[in-house]
């Protein structure tokens, strides 16, 4: 079984953590499973690109016309460009100006200061749509597409495409034990029991503050969340 190539820990480290000897390589195969299942489910937990980190890498995002546009799940380093509606022909498309200290720009980028690992997680766009105007003729409201049936205000929904560096490309150490923390958990208890007899003594687990279904055995355990909790991509709200 091969590592993947976006694991948040090594095996070198997980054979430390877990077995407390870096050079034991008799559980490679069971390190390696848990190393790949648990970054995925961190990956799912927080919701956020950690690896790979690539370059020059081009994205394409469903846009409703609104003005906002979540990357979610690709975090952005570096912008390149932004092109609207590149869905249709080239004609139609639109390269978006970027603001100077001279010029408005047509598009934001958000957080404003990056998140704290220096990274991009929406944008603000131009709002686009099509209806009726107020003379019953149809309105063209800076997009390219069909227009729809007489009537129908709702937005079409729009193809944008990024250009940029993407992924967060490091890796924070909590972001590591938390996965660590997790393959160890699962290696030390496989059945996820909470109670059981060892040699004579019977014992019972103390159990999960949190209750619900992400919090039975073989989740992200409870001392894991917490450490990620922080890094979880959260809801943006955008006012008009």
């Amino acid at each position: 079984m091969d590592l993947s190539p976006i694991a948040l820990t090594s095996i070198a480290n997980a054979r430390l953590y877990v077995l407390r000897d870096a050079n034991d390589a008799t559980q490679d195969d069971m390190l390696t499973l848990l190393i790949n299942a648990y970054t995925g489910a961190v990956f799912a937990y927080t919701r956020r690109e950690w690896l790979p980190e690539t370059n020059g890498d081009s994205r394409k995002f469903t846009f409703t016309g609104g003005g906002f546009l979540s990357l979610e799940p690709f975090e952005l380093r570096n912008l390149t460009s932004i092109t609207m509606y590149t869905d249709m022909p080239t004609a139609d498309q639109r390269v978006l100006v970027a603001g100077t200290s001279t010029v408005q720009g047509e598009f934001r980028l958000h957080p404003p200061n990056r998140t704290a690992e220096g990274t991009y997680q929406w944008i603000t766009l131009p709002q686009s749509a099509y209806g009726v105007s107020s003379f019953g003729s149809p309105a063209y409201y800076n997009n390219p597409y069909p227009y729809g049936p007489v009537g129908r205000t709702a937005p079409l929904d729009f193809e944008v495409t990024v250009v940029g560096d993407w992924g967060v490309g490091t890796v924070p150490d909590d972001v590591e034990l938390a996965v660590l923390i997790a393959i160890k958990d699962a290696y030390e208890n496989p059945s996820g029991y909470a109670s059981g007899i060892e040699g004579g003594l019977s014992f019972t687990e103390s159990q999960d503050a949190i209750t619900g279904p992400e919090s039975r055995a073989r989740n992200l355990p409870i001392e894991a969340r917490a450490l990620l909790t922080p890094y979880k991509r959260g809801s943006q709200v955008v006012t008009a």
